[in-house]
């Protein structure tokens, strides 16, 4: 805490799967998981107020239970979170202000676990957010942005969630119809018909094309990257995967139409054609799993794309990290 500036502390305490579980149980047995969530919460926050931070808390644990907000220190500011476009916003908000407890609303880019980015899902759920929090006296608006296993998404594919999202917190009533595209390429690409912002929007718009590639909190493509085996594999015909092969075919033949003033143009064409890649890379992984045939033809392909990943990483951020995520690009098996 000294090492910053701001007052404010998110002290995090969301995603408590393992609570009552190992030495916590019996607690939770007698007293109820929630409960000690809920005394232990109050332990950081007596912490945090001695240090002289106000605490902040993701919202998740709590709203289990939500007769027991009351119960929380007044000065704490929760944090509503959720990252589809149905995600029920305006309810667990409500639950809040009911209580008189100060919150902001989080939604996301629903970059993560993509490759490609989720433009549908990411637009709707900003947009669900700042209406849940404008109807229920939201102080705040947290546009999050991560990097679950690994952060193999690069980092344009979260501009047109962080556009929207600056816009829809400003002023949703002005800001509800803006054109992501233009505040892109505005924003980011230093001239209005660029012609980039709509071609990473529409590659998160890749999903879209094949029924069965979305899916909650991630798309079946980054599945397929990594682990075409697994159960949840998806149920994507051969016809769809082909079908989205020539989206992504179409995307990248679109790219000689584009132009960039921004100081990072040769970057963000690197990284748009990296994302087709990768993309490309996963729908090939699961069209020869509905075909059973061979990928050892894709080994070149993969060896391509974890050195365009570790170089565009090291452009953007630092080393730490990039090991790891390499390495699960590297187990991504062949046979």
């Amino acid at each position: 805490m000294p090492n910053f500036s701001s007052r404010l502390l998110n002290a995090g305490c969301d995603e408590t799967w393992e609570l009552g579980r190992g030495w916590s149980r019996r607690k939770a047995e007698a007293r109820g998981v929630t409960r000690v969530y809920l005394d232990f919460l109050k332990q950081i926050h007596r912490l945090a107020k001695k240090k002289g931070n106000r605490m902040m808390f993701w919202g998740d644990i709590i709203l289990r239970e939500p007769q027991l907000i009351p119960e929380l220190p007044k000065d704490l500011i929760a944090l509503a979170w959720g990252y589809e476009a149905d995600h029920p916003l305006n309810r667990e908000c409500r639950a809040f202000a009911r209580s008189g407890l100060e919150f902001y609303v989080a939604p996301g880019t629903s970059s993560w676990n993509s490759i490609t980015g989720r433009t549908t899902n990411c637009l709707n759920n900003l947009l669900n957010a700042a209406d849940a929090g404008v109807r229920n006296g939201a102080s705040g608006f947290l546009i999050t942005d991560w990097g679950d296993g690994g952060h193999h998404q690069v980092l344009p594919v979260s501009y047109a969630g962080f556009t929207a999202g600056a816009a829809y917190s400003w002023c949703l009533k002005s800001n509800r119809d803006v054109d992501p595209v233009i505040a892109v390429n505005r924003t980011f690409f230093g001239y209005p018909n660029s012609g980039l912002a709509e071609l990473w929007l529409d590659l998160g718009r890749t999903i879209d094309q094949v029924p069965g590639m979305a899916a909650v909190n991630r798309t079946m493509i980054n599945t397929w990257v990594f682990d075409v085996g697994r159960p949840d594999a998806g149920s994507v015909t051969a016809a769809g995967l082909r079908r989205g092969l020539r989206w992504l075919d179409t995307l990248e033949e679109r790219m000689t139409g584009c132009y960039c003033h921004a100081p990072d143009a040769d970057l963000v064409t690197a990284e748009l054609k990296h994302a087709i890649d990768m993309a490309r890379f996963g729908l090939l992984r699961a069209l020869a799993a509905r075909q059973r045939t061979s990928t050892a033809s894709l080994l070149e392909q993969q060896c391509r794309i974890i050195m365009q990943h570790e170089e565009i990483w090291l452009q953007r951020n630092r080393r730490g990290g990039l090991h790891e995520s390499s390495e699960r690009l590297r187990n991504a098996k062949l046979a």
